[in-house]
Formats: C-alpha cells, structure tokens, sequence
C-alpha cells in the first residue's frame, strides 16, 4: 500500500510520528495523522484553517487529551485508528479511481469513522456539513471524492459552456463538483453557492452588499437539505 503515496501522504506519515514523539506519546493515533497531514499539505491546511481547525489548534487539542508522556523510541507503532485511516485512504484514493494516495484521502479516512481526529474536529465546532460545504469529502471510504489539488485542473480541462462567460462556466463545473461530492443531483442551490463563491462574480458582489458571506450560504443550503420536510 505504501507504494503508492505520494511524496506528502509519506511526509503526513512521517510529522505524525513527530508529533507524537513531541509530545513523548508511546503511539501514533488518528490524531497525530490529523497534524502530519495537515503539516504535509499546505492545500488541507489552508482549506481547514479558515473553518478554526489550525495546526496549533489541532496540537492543543492533543496535548490536552493526551497529555505528555516519556516515551523516546525511534521507532513508534501507529494505534489501532492510525492503521485503520491508513487502510481507509487506499481505498478512499480507489473509490475516486486515483493509483497515488495524497493526504486528502488520508483526512477523508479520518473523518469516515469515530476517530482521535474526527472528535478533535467536532470538539473545533466544525460539523460534517461545514467539511462538505468546504469542498471536503467526509462519507465513507470507497466513495468518490474530488482532490483538492485537482480542482483548478478540472476547472481549466473544461471547454466553454451554452457560450457562457469564465465566471459562470466556472460556477457550472463547481456547482457539479459540489453536487458529485454530496452523491446528488445539481440543483439551483449548488449553483447559487458556487456563484456566491466565483472571486470578483456579481453574486458575490450582491452577497457582500447584504452583509452575507459565502460559507454562510453553503451551511444554509446544507441544513436546508438535511431536513426531512424538504420537498425534493
């Protein structure tokens, strides 16, 4: 399996382990993943941070749960979670056709189950809901999910749309990625929410007017579609 890593899925593994000989820690935990990935993927980091779940946050959280210890081996066993997120990410990587391995799918095995890092996140403030309005892939491993590096690829490998404009033939190819993400079918609220985020677009423009910021647009429309009275 380890094959096929990436360059930053190894370097995850490898700040994990420093971590957790940082803070003396006899194992590697989902935790300790949670930061070497972080550290690893400047991408993952960037797209977290904005939602509270920082690298210091996330090595707080772990001293506080954890506490230090005095463990100083070169060598440390990755715990049982660890092993578990590390399986997970080949087959999250599978599920989305991708050979290689990146830290994406190391986080999306991570949140895919009761983990050390699933309960750092929650206990940060940041739902299921908030990842997924993000444009982060939190269901279960096997299913597709869309790297984060591959989104500016994807946008520029489509041609023009209907004759449409950048901002929105951009907008269509986020709008379908959000909805491929969420395993539904595009609607009217996944092109509002990627209008609202097109950088210098009219909606956004609009939105900023109302005093309305775009993460707030994506949480609505995520609550609004986890109602059960919602018509479909």
């Amino acid at each position: 399996m380890f094959e096929r890593f990436t360059s930053a899925a190894r370097e995850a593994v490898v700040r994990a382990q420093e971590v957790a000989r940082h803070f003396g820690h006899d194992a590697i935990g989902a935790d300790h993943l949670l930061a070497g990935a972080m550290a690893a993927s400047d991408t993952l980091a960037a797209t977290l941070e904005p939602l509270g779940i920082t690298q210091d946050a996330v090595r707080r959280e772990i001293e506080s749960r954890r506490g230090h210890g005095g463990v100083s081996a070169d060598q440390i066993p990755f715990e049982r979670d660890a092993k578990s997120a590390l399986e997970g990410s080949l087959r999250a990587a599978m599920g989305w056709g991708h050979r290689n391995i990146g830290p994406e799918h190391i986080f999306q095995a991570l949140m895919s189950a009761d983990t050390a890092a699933s309960e750092i996140v929650s206990a940060l403030g940041v739902t299921p809901a908030k990842l997924l309005a993000a444009g982060l892939a939190v269901g279960p491993v096997g299913e597709p999910m869309a790297p984060l590096e591959a989104r500016e690829t994807t946008r520029r490998s489509r041609g023009p749309v209907l004759g449409f404009g950048t901002a929105v033939h951009d907008a269509i190819a986020e709008a379908m990625r959000l909805a491929g993400l969420q395993r539904l079918e595009p609607d009217a609220g996944h092109l509002l929410q990627a209008l609202a985020e097109v950088p210098n677009g009219l909606v956004a423009a609009a939105f900023a007017e109302l005093g309305i910021e775009p993460h707030r647009v994506a949480e609505v429309l995520a609550d609004l579609r986890a109602r059960p009275e919602r018509a479909p």
